[in-house]
């Protein structure tokens, strides 16, 4: 999450990532890589 609020996005997507592989279940780490890949998203169509 620290990743994500200092805007190291790829940091950020590695670490939602990994804690996937450790618990598959986590909620958390899908919801918030929903959220970054969503932020992510839209910054792209801004940017195009």
């Amino acid at each position: 999450v620290l990743y994500h609020r200092w805007r190291k996005y790829e940091a950020a997507r590695q670490m939602y990532n990994k804690a996937l592989e450790i618990n598959p279940r986590a909620q958390s780490a899908r919801d918030n890589l929903k959220k970054l890949n969503n932020l992510l998203n839209k910054q792209k169509k801004l940017i195009e």
